[in-house]
């Protein structure tokens, strides 16, 4: 297959490691840059390790996302090698990223060269901290995301996950509306997850013992209580592939 780069990705693709990116919307591929790290290609590094293993590993399900997806291999890692690991899943999320440098990712070779049965995508937090998009821009991102998966592998299902709640009620307000966008999609081979659950409680209300001290990074518990709703969801889902293949 010949993926054709957009032509702001392809003008930017020499730059990638000299600062940041341009400004764009939630659906423009931009790489990412961690400012706080005296080298300017340590982002890019990641992703290219990343891809790496991803060509080395024939996964059936890539988890793709941002630091709370990279958690699954830090604070989650009970759970990971538990379940997920024994599914042939592989974790790719890079912290740090937003729907930008998703797109930016899957047009440079980010799945590697397999066709996974399953991809999990939880975006958008970094969206709603870094940037002023409304949940209407960044439904666009994730739309555009699902549409390059879907390019670059077609019989994948996508099992798009709600971000969590954030601690931060000014926050966790953008949050919970654009879960409520996220529900009212209805794309083709596109399975949403709402996760809300895990983390509050019968009256929405977040439970912050299941954070880390930033309130937005899930500890060790908080990585339980998600296992406790994704891991039925992504088995029964996985058993649903292989009978319909």
């Amino acid at each position: 297959m010949i993926l054709h780069l957009s032509s702001a990705t392809a003008r930017a693709e020499d730059n990638t490691t000299s600062g940041p990116p341009p400004p764009g919307s939630a659906d423009d591929p931009a790489w990412g840059y961690w400012s706080k790290l005296s080298n300017p290609n340590a982002w890019l590094s990641a992703h290219q390790r990343l891809t790496r293993a991803a060509q080395a590993q024939d996964a059936e399900i890539v988890f793709l996302g941002d630091s709370i997806t990279k958690g699954w291999l830090e604070q989650g890692r009970s759970q990971w090698d538990s379940h997920y690991k024994a599914m042939n899943a592989i974790d790719l999320g890079i912290g740090g990223d937003s729907t930008r440098q998703i797109l930016w990712r899957l047009d440079h070779g980010a799945l590697g060269n397999h066709a996974p049965r399953i991809i999990v995508l939880m975006i958008g937090t970094n969206n709603i901290l870094n940037s002023k998009a409304d949940s209407v821009e960044i439904i666009e991102g994730i739309k555009a995301i699902i549409t390059r998966i879907q390019q670059l592998a077609p019989g994948a299902t996508t099992l798009l996950l709600s971000p969590p709640p954030l601690g931060a009620a000014a926050k966790n307000d953008r949050v919970i509306d654009l879960t409520q966008h996220l529900a009212e999609l209805e794309l083709p081979n596109v399975v949403f997850l709402d996760i809300t659950g895990a983390f509050t409680d019968d009256l929405g209300v977040v439970d912050l013992e299941l954070y880390r001290p930033d309130r937005i990074h899930p500890n060790a518990e908080g990585y339980a209580r998600l296992d406790e709703q994704l891991y039925p969801s992504l088995t029964r889902l996985l058993s649903k592939c292989a009978s319909d293949k």
